[in-house]
């Protein structure tokens, strides 16, 4: 009898497993967050020496909304990397927007635009 209700219990857990593997919730928001940040970190420097920049806005915050709608619209995937690169992707226009930084002229912050 105790076999059996050992035998049931790892059942039910192994069965949850596999119901819920991965990361889920905002754990797992926060590590796709992370893995497209940290990539487009290191693809900036090429995405902004070839894509020339649109009012203001950098190229790769143009790429990472492109691609998040992309991934959610064309290929009909709507999983977290598209939803982090969309999320992404808009805070970095909003805040090329906030920043004034149009055209590259004049300074901001104390600082000059580059």
């Amino acid at each position: 009898m105790a076999k059996k209700r050992t035998r049931r219990f790892f059942g039910r857990i192994k069965k949850h497993y596999r119901r819920h593997k991965g990361f889920g919730g905002i754990m797992g928001d926060v590590l796709s967050g992370a893995v497209l940040g940290a990539g487009i970190q290191f693809a900036a420097p090429t995405i902004n020496s070839y894509v020339p920049s649109i009012a203001g806005i950098r190229p790769t915050n143009l790429v990472l909304v492109g691609g998040g709608i992309g991934a959610k619209s064309f290929l009909h995937k709507g999983g977290k990397f598209a939803d982090a690169a969309i999320i992404l992707g808009v805070a970095g226009i909003a805040a090329d927007l906030v920043s004034g930084n149009f055209g590259g002229s004049g300074t901001v912050g104390g600082y000059a635009n580059d």
